[in-house]
Formats: structure tokens, sequence, C-alpha cells
């Protein structure tokens, strides 16, 4: 009843950039920035390790350990030739997946812990430019729960609920900015500090669906 899975896979993400920059200026007209090319080439191993149990017949668990990259790219609302790091996550994951009432529900559940590192993080400027950065580390505690129902042979019922702890745990250059209505976008200039300890942006603490078929 116990069957293992290995896998791994090298990837290759080479990014191009050509930018400028063209300022629409009153009694100036435009003002052009120099063209500028740039590529980067990034090459990271991914792998995926798992191994699961078939406990009973209506019974099954798990365990994984994997890693996952996103790809670094160049931030092109006013052209930065300086391109934002890959992200990687590593994700470890326990869990079960049962079928009960002779089959008529299916249900499932895990635990799991994300490292983040390089964590791409989407910044609002005070022109009303967004941008993306990296933070140095983060992380994520979380658990869910889902469950399927064949409650009659033309209905059936789902739902889920997902908890999650999410956090920096290394971000000590974070751009923060304060309000100031008089400014076209109701922003300051960004001051650098430290947002080690701050929630993770995009991570809420709790969610849940309901559906039904």
């Amino acid at each position: 009843g116990l069957r293992g899975t290995l896998g791994g896979r090298v990837n290759r993400d080479k990014i191009d950039a050509n930018g400028l920059t063209a300022v629409e200026i009153e009694g100036l007209g435009t003002v052009q920035s120099t063209g500028q090319h740039e590529d980067k080439t990034y090459d990271k191993f991914t792998y995926r390790a798992a191994l699961d149990f078939k406990a009973t017949d209506d019974m099954l668990l798990y365990a994984s350990v994997s890693r996952g990259t996103k790809a670094g790219l160049f931030n092109f609302a006013t052209f930065d030739p300086t391109p934002i790091k890959p992200e990687v996550l590593d994700a470890y994951e326990i869990g079960f997946k049962s079928e009960l009432m002779e089959r008529r529900m299916r249900l499932s559940g895990a635990v799991f812990y994300y490292d983040y590192k390089n964590p791409q993080v989407q910044t609002q400027q005070p022109s009303g430019v967004t941008r993306l950065s990296n933070a140095k580390a983060a992380r994520i505690r979380g658990a869910e729960i889902e469950a399927e129902i064949a409650a009659t042979s033309n209905l059936s019922v789902r739902a889920s609920a997902t908890y999650l702890d999410g956090e920096y745990t290394d971000y000590k250059d974070a751009p923060f900015y304060a309000a100031n209505p008089n400014l076209p976008y109701g922003l300051l200039p960004a001051v650098i500090g430290d947002a080690t300890g701050n929630k993770l942006s995009r991570a809420p603490e709790f969610s849940a669906t309901l559906g039904v078929n």
C-alpha cells in the first residue's frame, strides 16, 4: 500500500527587455529617454518527492516536499533595467484523502508549510505606478479541508475552508508610504523600513467556498 514519487526539472528562463520612457511636459513637449536593452537568463532546478500510503480501501495518507519557481522579470512602467529576482518556493505538506458514506462523500485535508525566497512583492508608487520588487524571505503555515457529498443522484454539494498564517520573515528594505491628500495619488514618497513580521500580502487568514451542482 506504499507508493513513492520522485521527479526533477531543470528550468531555464530567459527574459529580454527593450524600453524607453517618454514624458509629455507642458511647454517643453515630449522628453524621451535613451532606449535601453537588457537580457537575463535564470537557471533553476525544481523537484517533487512524495510518499502515499493506502491505510484502508477508503483512506489514503500522503506526505510531500516540492520546490517551484517563478521567473524574474523587468518593471516596464517607467522601464527599469535591473530585473526582479526569481521567486523560489519550498513546500512541505502532509494530508489525507478519503471516501465515506459508501463513497457518497469525499473528504480530504492537509497541513502545509511554504518557505519563500525572494518573494515578488507588488508596491504602489506615489505617481500611481505599480511596481514589483523582492522581499528577502517569507513563510506561510496553513491548513485546509475539503468535502464533496452526493446528496442525491442529481445533487452534489461541495465545501472547503482554508486557514493561512503568512508573514515576511526578512524584509528590511520595504517601502512605506504615508497618506497625503494634497498629492494627485495621495501618497508621499517611500520611506524605507523593516517589514519583517508583517502579514504577507494577498494571503487572507481565512477563506471558504460553498457550491452546489
